[in-house]
């Protein structure tokens, strides 16, 4: 559960295009092999952006789908019983057609049938709707944390191809992302990290650093009492009620928005989720797209910038863009939970109106 690949085992997994830097994690050697091109589809695991960070971070494309369509049987993953924040299996692949086979392929096998878990809903083609434009919502920034320039650069180049093909662009305001990660990180580890910390301890391996300040330094981890438990539960459907709420009045198709507050960061340093976790306390599916790559003559900051905060401060003096030159930017596209087609659908729509690179749209 890190944003960084890094094992006693085999040691730190380096990003294919900066050795200096992280491909992302958990399931960042799955990304740096697809973006290697070992493979042409993968399979990863999500419940924090464990996907979708790999995928931006290698240049490819990955999906978080939403809980429950996609198998998980004979595979091991913490407090699975837990029920608090659940972890989905999603694709990653060097194209989106691979993306939406695996989809496809898997959901057409009717696993619900075996694993009751699952929901039996049938793979639903979408369509984009003919009577009227498509509209995309844009999630700037989080409120919290100011992604670095070439994320916002990313991000302008989208919305001008989208607008340079008729499809209607809304600025989408965030809405209590700071509350959305105290319930989250609350949820994480409901046992205090304690199954965690025994599978270690009986290893005999010495904690990873990312290991060691998502469960010894997170002040949010605590040994929950069945009735604190069922308070964070309790926050968890009140927001997502609040946020369905604050969607609702954009009237939006899906959200265009970072994956994080920066391209691949350099190793132990990914401190940052909320633009990937966000959606996982939501269970909103999010499709991850490559867009450009750092440019160290457009990207550095201009210095006029706002400052949203402490985080905000220590996310900007990460920034070199001469040391990142060449590293991947990519944005997620977010859909309402069980969206899954839709944001496939409409990703596959703005791959043939726009382009698949938005380069041209400067």
């Amino acid at each position: 559960m890190h944003l960084e690949t890094d094992s006693n085992l085999y040691g730190i997994t380096s990003n294919p295009y900066n050795s200096n830097l992280t491909p992302g994690g958990s399931s960042g050697g799955e990304g740096a092999l697809i973006a290697l091109q070992g493979s042409c589809l993968g399979v990863g695991s999500d419940v924090g952006g464990s996907i979708r960070s790999p995928a931006a971070n290698c240049g490819i494309y990955g999906l978080k789908p939403t809980a429950f369509r996609i198998p998980t049987d004979g595979w091991g993953y913490m407090m699975a019983g837990a029920d608090t924040v659940e972890t989905v299996l999603g694709p990653l692949s060097t194209s989106l057609a691979g993306l939406k086979i695996f989809m496809k392929t898997i959901i057409d096998s009717e696993p619900w049938l075996e694993e009751p878990a699952l929901i039996p809903m049938p793979w639903r083609p979408y369509s984009v709707p003919t009577d009227r434009p498509l509209r995309i919502g844009v999630l700037w920034h989080d409120g919290i944390v100011m992604p670095h320039p070439t994320i916002t650069r990313a991000l302008n180049l989208a919305v001008n191809g989208l607008r340079a093909n008729d499809i209607e662009v809304v600025d989408f305001l965030p809405h209590l992302h700071d509350d959305a990660w105290a319930i989250l990180a609350s949820l994480y580890f409901p046992d205090g990290g304690q199954a965690d910390s025994e599978d270690i301890a009986a290893s005999g391996e010495p904690w990873r650093p990312s290991s060691t300040w998502v469960i010894k330094k997170n002040p949010c981890v605590k040994k929950l009492s069945v009735g604190k438990l069922a308070y964070w539960l309790e926050e968890r459907e009140a927001y997502r009620k609040e946020y369905a709420i604050h969607c609702n009045k954009y009237g939006i198709d899906a959200l265009l928005c970072p994956v994080g507050p920066g391209t691949a960061p350099k190793h132990n340093t990914a401190k940052y989720w909320n633009y990937t976790s966000q959606w996982n306390l939501l269970d909103y599916p999010g499709l991850v797209f490559p867009v450009t790559t750092v440019d160290k003559d457009l990207d550095a900051w201009k210095g006029d910038e706002e400052i949203l905060g402490e985080l905000d401060q220590d996310n900007r003096k990460t920034w070199d863009p001469a040391e990142f030159h060449g590293t991947p930017a990519g944005l997620q596209l977010v859909g309402r939970r069980f969206d899954d087609e839709e944001i496939i659908g409409i990703t596959e729509y703005l791959n043939a109106k726009v382009g698949g690179s938005f380069e041209k749209y400067k």
